[in-house]
């Protein structure tokens, strides 16, 4: 049995799932969506950084990290890969909250974290790379091999913990199911359509 702690990661809202997997089946021990501005006005860290002048989001996720990886233990630590997408800023917050799981997996365990693309996430769990939103959710919910803790309502998943369960799932698969075998976890995913690609509208050039 391999336990894993997977993050999707992001300074505004960050996805956590605690996956308990064991002969390619996933049981999901625990989800969580963490706020990061949430954590500027928490009580407990607010008593921690009392005194620490710069208190910012990606400290407290530092502990926050380390309060989780102390309760669950994984044996494993999972985060999604940072990327620019529209916003070039987003790939610096991505990495310093990165860096602020990375340097408490070091600090709990002495083990550095594993990092799953988005890419690779999309593609093993939906069948498509380019999957969005909606796919990620019908892939995972659809998934017979997921099943959850009876205080989980999958249902009501968050996109963000939804994305936290795919990456865990997704680094499991690709790090310990022998290639030769993989295609009897992939067989058994749910069949997700690919997104319907919206047609571009052609610009009409006025005459003077």
């Amino acid at each position: 049995m391999v336990r894993i702690i997977a993050f999707d990661p992001a300074v505004t809202v960050m996805g956590v799932a605690v996956l308990s997997i064991e002969d390619g089946g996933c049981h999901v021990l625990h989800t969580q969506d963490v706020v990061g501005k949430k954590l500027l006005h928490d009580k407990e860290m607010i008593k921690i950084f009392a005194d620490v002048p710069g208190f910012c989001v990606v400290e407290a996720y530092k502990v926050l990290v380390w309060q989780l990886l102390k309760a669950w233990k994984p044996d494993e630590v999972v985060a999604e890969r940072a990327f620019v997408h529209k916003f070039p800023a987003a790939l610096i917050s991505l990495t310093l909250v990165l860096n602020a799981i990375r340097v408490s997996s070091w600090v709990v365990s002495q083990r550095d974290i594993r990092i799953i693309s988005p890419t690779q996430t999309k593609m093993i769990i939906t069948g498509h790379g380019d999957a969005d939103k909606d796919m990620m959710k019908l892939g995972i919910l659809g998934n017979t091999r997921i099943t959850y803790d009876p205080s989980i309502d999958p249902q009501t998943l968050s996109e963000h913990c939804i994305d936290a369960i795919g990456h865990g799932y997704t680094q499991y698969l690709l790090r310990h199911i022998p290639e030769a075998t993989m295609r009897v976890y992939l067989d058994s995913r749910p069949v997700v359509p690919p997104k319907v690609k919206k047609a571009k509208k052609k610009k009409v050039t006025k005459g003077k």
